[in-house]
């Protein structure tokens, strides 16, 4: 974590992209531990805002990825001029997911950060907050690819949606070659079928799925012409609890559904 910053910087000079995608995800899976470590304030305005940029998965809500911005251009007052701490203010903000933030959540992040105090800088700093805020609402139906994009609510088992993209899983039905157990996900970015995994019995078909709480649920499957039935099966889509970013790298669910192909929607990891 110590020297993130420096392999960043390294990575950028030496034009080393493989590393310096590397790094930056690192960051950003670790991005409420490493925005807490003294070495954060020492992004540069372009790091932070490459950062924010790439979109990788992040292990905190969007009102955090915000409150660590304000916390990182209020820290940044006496190593930049007022203009230019404004301007990349608003670089920085237009790479915040508003959409993400809850009303009350963001109340309380300009709360937290003194925002409401009396300096111009802090006025000027909550007024661009709240007007990248309202531009954002108004643009955002209008914006290309954001129909897959889904806001993350309070009981839902996300984090948040950074570096998550919607995709199509299907699970058993019917192949080219018969039956199949095969659980396939589409991605529309990458434009095809991939395998998952397969389920661990004898080729069936009507499975009927559920999804709770991010875990997929199959039940039953016919196996044979007396439409015989076998037992619920259980897949959890989240990486390992050893993962120090479990809690983002989950896939979660749209929708909750029972086909004969048994076809639902999720969120993937990019």
């Amino acid at each position: 974590m110590e020297n993130c910053i420096d392999i960043a910087t390294i990575a950028e000079t030496y034009s080393l992209s493989q590393l310096r995608r590397r790094v930056y995800r690192f960051m950003s899976g670790h991005l409420r531990e490493f925005s807490r470590s003294p070495d954060f304030h020492r992004l540069a305005p372009q790091q932070l805002e490459y950062l924010l940029g790439c979109d990788f998965p992040v292990d905190c809500p969007e009102a955090e990825v915000l409150q660590i911005v304000v916390r990182w251009l209020l820290a940044n007052t006496h190593t930049v001029t007022a203009g230019q701490r404004l301007a990349c203010a608003q670089r920085l903000l237009r790479r915040i997911h508003f959409a993400e933030i809850m009303p009350w959540d963001l109340e309380a992040v300009l709360q937290q950060q003194t925002l409401l105090g009396h300096s111009y800088q802090d006025q000027h700093l909550f007024h661009l907050v709240l007007s990248e805020t309202c531009r954002q609402s108004r643009v955002r139906p209008t914006l290309p690819n954001t129909s897959s994009v889904v806001p993350v609510s309070k009981t839902s088992p996300l984090v948040n949606s950074r570096g998550m993209e919607l995709a199509v899983v299907k699970v058993g039905g019917f192949g080219i070659g018969g039956i199949t157990n095969e659980i396939t996900y589409f991605l529309p970015s990458v434009g095809k079928w991939r395998h998952l995994t397969s389920i661990p019995h004898v080729e069936q078909c009507n499975f009927g799925t559920a999804v709770l709480d991010n875990d997929l649920y199959v039940v039953g499957g016919c196996f044979n012409q007396s439409l015989q039935v076998s037992y619920i099966l259980f897949y959890c889509l989240v990486y390992p609890e050893s993962s120090a970013c479990h809690t983002r790298y989950r896939m979660s669910v749209k929708t909750l559904c029972s086909f004969q192909n048994s076809i639902i929607l999720c969120f993937f990891v990019k």
